[in-house]
């Protein structure tokens, strides 16, 4: 009797021994699956950061990228035959260009500048050409031969990188480049177009992020802009006028989380805001918003000139 109850206890034990091995192979399998596909999933992205990223992703093709910003993309001196050779950029064709080695839209650059009464005196003018990497200028500058027969006409031009009027100016597509002061909350952008140093890209996200913001409430913010270099916002700084009185602002005793979702600064906080405007039974003064959690000292300021209670 004694044998026999040792054989079944020892059986017990080997069949549960059995299912729990079998069990852990089980789930070692199932993860070993399962990992690399959570690993390989996004992370679902805010709605409202998909599509603001999804419209600079789509543009990108419209924006004049300074030297060094490009986004990643085919590299045309690999897939367009490069050669050298000596060239006028004076007289130099957009296909010559690109012969060169230069990206189609530094290229096209080269071709609006003279469109618009620009001209290469020198060859060290070569380097004044905004999208122009110093690699390509280093690389061309033996090959640059400026012919004396080149027209001379506009000579300011070439030396301030922006056209002066013509007898037929009217006729040019492109908006003369003044650099006067321009109303950043409620220009165009061909009033932006002409500032120096902006194209239809930066106009164009300039605007788009001032739709966002609900207005600029300083000169700062343009830093903020995709894509905004230092060189050209101190390019473009004395010439940016701030108007606060366009600003848009936010209604926080009434406004809904998905309202409060929309503006790049309050994103993060939509939730907490509405959870604490409802503890307290709605905000009394604005000052009461930096009781809200994750509001520091530092965000409170940003985010103040776009609050209002009602």
């Amino acid at each position: 009797m004694k044998g026999k109850e040792v054989t079944v206890t020892l059986t017990q034990r080997q069949i549960w021994g059995i299912a729990i091995l079998a069990a852990l192979i089980i789930i070692a399998v199932v993860c070993w699956r399962l990992i690399p596909s959570l690993n390989s999933t996004e992370r679902q992205a805010d709605p409202a950061v998909v599509d603001w990223t999804k419209q600079q992703s789509d543009s990108n093709a419209l924006y004049d990228y300074p030297p060094g910003r490009e986004p990643a993309g085919r590299d045309y001196k690999t897939s367009v035959q490069q050669q050298l050779f000596t060239f006028d950029p004076n007289t130099a064709s957009l296909n010559d260009l690109v012969r060169l080695g230069l990206r189609p839209k530094v290229a096209q650059t080269i071709i609006n500048y003279r469109n618009k009464g620009g001209r290469f005196y020198k060859k060290e003018d070569f380097a004044k050409i905004y999208t122009l990497s110093e690699q390509d200028y280093k690389r061309l500058l033996p090959y640059i031969k400026i012919s004396e027969n080149s027209p001379r006409q506009y000579p300011a031009a070439a030396k301030n990188f922006s056209s002066r009027p013509t007898s037929d100016s009217s006729a040019s597509p492109y908006p003369q480049k003044q650099n006067k002061p321009v109303l950043v909350n409620t220009a165009g952008p061909e009033e932006l177009m002409q500032l120096r140093g902006i194209g239809n890209g930066y106009a164009n996200r300039i605007i788009k992020y001032r739709d966002i913001l609900g207005g600029y409430h300083k000169i700062e913010q343009l830093k903020e802009v995709y894509g905004m270099t230092d060189s050209l916002y101190e390019a473009i700084k004395p010439f940016i006028v701030i108007e606060p009185q366009h600003i848009k602002t936010i209604a926080i005793n009434s406004a809904s989380e998905q309202e409060l979702y929309k503006h790049p600064y309050i994103r993060k906080m939509a939730k907490y805001v509405i959870s604490y405007r409802n503890e307290i039974g709605g905000f009394k003064q604005v000052e009461d918003f930096k009781q809200v959690p994750l509001i520091n000292e530092e965000i409170y300021r940003k985010i103040v000139p776009y609050l209002s209670l009602k």
